[in-house]
């Protein structure tokens, strides 16, 4: 080990001391074992007195639910009870009919249609070709008819078949509609106009199923930006919650094979269904090709559904859209794969194009007629322009979701 002093300190006669090496550290002594502790001796057992023992109370247990549990279900609340079908089905009345999805999802699964209004007279045309037994009347509804229609009504449905009918309203959705956006011919000040008459038609319609109180009835509207129509329909939930439900539901969601978002409103019962039922959904929403397929009509080249607009897409901008599976756009235009369900139809122009999103034709009468989800069973008048065919369905509520509402009034769903 080095010195820790300097050796020219010393002399040369003396002698550098040497470090002392340090010592190893004594090892440790170990402990010697405890001896182990002698077991304790047992204590004699004193003599206690019992403890009444207390009486358990078994509580049953619920069965286990094949579904998620609802809050509902844990308070203990009881779903809406639905309503049986009538003996002989219901006694339909369609106002605002177009012409005639609701009516025609009625005829369909074996009701009768007995009342029609509507304002634009070609409209009520196709409605009788299909309904000849039906009272066809064109007038302008609101307040200034009101009582007018009552007496229609009760006409129709006499009071001892009363408990059979079932009133459907649908407002014109034009007005409501965030489509209107595409009208680049009007201006924002007639768009305005518009919105606002139709938000009249659509409170005055709540209000007279307030007034009026049928058995059965359902409401449809679109779901406006501004959220107004949702406005007038908790309006009226809010002060007659036995009376009306409301939600925003896909038609896709049941069937149809477009994408078509509408708000619906029945009884409380129904809308419960309506939401909860599995057999009133489909399990995979129907695509193009499986819509179409059986017509035979999809030209062999068609690879893109272009639309609704009349906007032809710009090649060199198009891209697929992250948020919807097999939409491809540019910003303005719009083309849909075949393999996948429609966009929202209504009565803008739609068309195939081939792969290079060069334009083959425009869809028929009877393409957009299964897509709107009208069957062939349906009866158009002999000279009728595509335009018309497609103002005509576009506008309808699809009577494959149709019969879906008039199902729900009578199923049961549990929490």
């Amino acid at each position: 080990m080095p010195c820790s002093i300097d050796p020219s300190s010393c002399s040369e006669n003396d002698e550098p001391p040497v470090a002392e090496p340090k010592r190893p550290p004594a090892a440790r002594k170990r402990k010697a074992p405890k001896a182990p502790k002698a077991a304790p001796k047992p204590k004699a057992a004193a003599t206690v007195a019992p403890k009444p023992r207390l009486e358990t109370v078994s509580t049953p247990v619920a069965p286990q639910p094949t579904r998620q549990s609802t809050i509902g279900a844990w308070l203990g609340v009881k779903p809406p009870a639905a309503a049986p079908v009538p003996e002989g089905g219901y006694l339909v009345v369609d106002l605002f009919c177009s012409i005639g999805g609701v009516s025609a999802a009625a005829k369909a699964l074996g009701h009768q249609v007995v009342l029609a209004v509507d304002v634009e007279q070609w409209r009520l045309d196709i409605h009788e070709l299909n309904h000849p037994k039906a009272k066809h009347v064109n007038m302008m509804l609101g307040p200034d008819t009101q009582e007018k229609l009552v007496e229609l009504i009760e006409e129709a449905v006499p009071a001892d078949q009363r408990h059979r009918l079932w009133i459907h309203l649908s407002p014109p959705c034009q007005t409501q509609s965030k489509l209107q956006a595409m009208e680049f011919w009007s201006t924002i000040e007639k768009r305005r106009e518009k919105k606002g008459i139709g938000l009249l038609l659509v409170r005055w319609a709540l209000d007279f199923l307030v007034t009026y109180d049928p058995p059965q009835f359902s409401f449809e509207e679109v779901d406006d930006s501004k959220l107004m129509v949702r406005g007038e329909l908790n309006r009226i939930k809010r002060a007659h919650r036995t009376l009306l439900d409301f939600d925003l539901f896909n038609t896709a969601d049941y069937g149809v094979p477009q994408n078509r978002r509408r708000v619906i409103a029945a009884r409380p019962a129904t809308m419960h269904a309506l939401r909860h039922a599995p057999e009133l959904k489909v399990s995979k929403k129907v695509s193009l090709r499986e819509a179409l397929g059986p017509l035979g009509t999809i030209p062999d080249e068609a690879h893109w559904y272009h639309g609704p607009n009349h906007v032809f897409p710009k090649v060199e901008r198009m891209l697929p859209c992250p948020q919807v599976d097999g939409k491809w756009s540019d910003g303005t235009a719009h083309c849909h794969l075949l393999d996948y369900c429609a966009p929202s139809m209504t009565t803008h122009v739609t068309n195939w194009l081939r792969e290079d999103f060069s334009y083959i034709r425009r869809l028929t009468g009877e393409e957009t007629q299964v897509l709107c989800g009208f069957d062939m069973t349906f009866v158009w008048p002999e000279k009728i322009s595509r335009s018309k065919m497609l103002a005509g369905a576009g506008n309808a509520v699809p009577p494959l979701f149709a019969q879906k509402i008039f199902r729900a009034a009578s199923i049961d769903v549990a929490f």
